[in-house]
């Protein structure tokens, strides 16, 4: 950097969206902007999110360097600043879409089940699961959670299948008598008795 110094209004605060896209459309070629000065950028922030778009289009340069540590008395600032290229604002590409993501959904338990039943196959299998896991006592067998839970056997296993593929419990097969322990992984606790 030469001699002239880049001074954005508040460090800490990464320029908004509109400010950026108003600058850029504005700028000449070989313009700076220093559009955050901070530590790191904020994953979610809206402005480094615009100023990666206005990078995809190559309207802009991103870089960063660091703040001098007389300023701000720590060496780990950094100045984030966009410098505009020479590409004219009508000529630059659109910013590439990014492709649909997939949206999650709960697995069916069995076949084609009433939706109110399957949900509370889950409510009755989990808590007896958790109740095990609490107090670190034997994971209770399918025919023992059935009859626990009223439910038939293949219901408790699709059950436990759908608590296992929404990453609420995990299971690890192990030798008898235990044959399985079970992990509720929001608590962490883990059913007992592994040979």
């Amino acid at each position: 950097m030469s001699d002239e110094r880049i001074i954005d209004e508040a460090p800490g605060v990464v320029a908004s969206p509109a400010r950026l896209e108003a600058w850029a459309r504005t700028a000449r070629a070989g313009d700076r902007f220093v559009y955050a000065t901070r530590c790191s950028l904020p994953p979610g922030s809206a402005g480094a999110a615009c100023a990666r778009m206005l990078a995809a289009r190559e309207l802009v340069n991103l870089a960063r360097y660091r703040v001098c540590p007389e300023e701000f008395g720590d060496t780990g600032v950094f100045s984030y600043f966009a410098e505009r290229t020479s590409r004219p604002w009508s000529d630059a590409p659109a910013a590439v879409a990014r492709p649909p993501r997939s949206v999650l959904s709960a697995p069916r338990l069995v076949g084609e089940v009433d939706e109110a039943l399957e949900w509370t196959a889950v409510d009755r299998v989990l808590p007896i699961l958790s109740r095990a896991a609490q107090f670190r006592r034997p994971c209770p067998t399918n025919h023992r959670l059935a009859e626990l839970a009223e439910l038939d056997v293949a219901t408790v296993e699709a059950s436990i299948g759908a608590l296992k593929s929404l990453h609420i419990i995990s299971i690890a097969h192990v030798s008898p008598p235990t044959y399985r322990l079970v992990t509720i992984v929001a608590t962490a606790a883990r059913t007992g008795l592994a040979a």
